[in-house]
């Protein structure tokens, strides 16, 4: 039996970007002081953005972050290089055993609750306008999901 509770939504944000490469450090910003930050982040690759992964890692926390299109071939343009490099890096941070086994667990944690979201709890679009009434309803579905997994717990 684990001695962990439930996984629950703790830092809920909606933003309108078209995808979520600059969405790292905003996202861990959104968790609430009073629970403090991660020592370890395990995000998948569409935050892959190399300047704010450094940014969290001087902070002291250890980010792990698949790479996008890391190619065989190092390119000749010396910046390009260096980035390719520290992809490259991160790759066979990502091959090491425990982190393996980390990121496997993030994947039967996090990813679920958009099922229960979408099809237990059936919310299938926002019915608010604008991105302060969507963030709204946001917070809203997201303490929805905490009370349903924290309900077997004061039952």
């Amino acid at each position: 039996m684990s001695t962990e509770g439930p996984t629950l939504i703790v830092g809920a944000q909606v933003v309108q970007d078209t995808n979520d490469r600059r969405q790292l450090i905003p996202t861990l910003e959104a968790i609430p002081g009073a629970l403090g930050q991660p020592d370890i982040v395990l995000a998948d690759s569409g935050y892959d953005h190399g300047g704010q992964i450094e940014q969290l890692r001087q902070r002291g926390t250890r980010v792990y972050c698949p790479p996008q299109n890391v190619g065989l071939k190092p390119p000749s343009n010396l910046e390009r290089r260096r980035v390719w490099q520290q992809r490259v890096m991160r790759r066979q941070e990502l091959n090491q055993p425990d982190i393996q086994n980390l990121y496997r667990r993030r994947a039967a944690t996090s990813e679920p609750c958009f099922h229960v979201i979408k099809r237990v709890m059936g919310f299938a679009r926002f019915s608010l306008r604008g991105l302060s009434g969507v963030n709204l309803e946001w917070d809203l579905v997201s303490l929805a999901y905490n009370c349903r997994k924290l309900a077997p717990v004061f039952a």
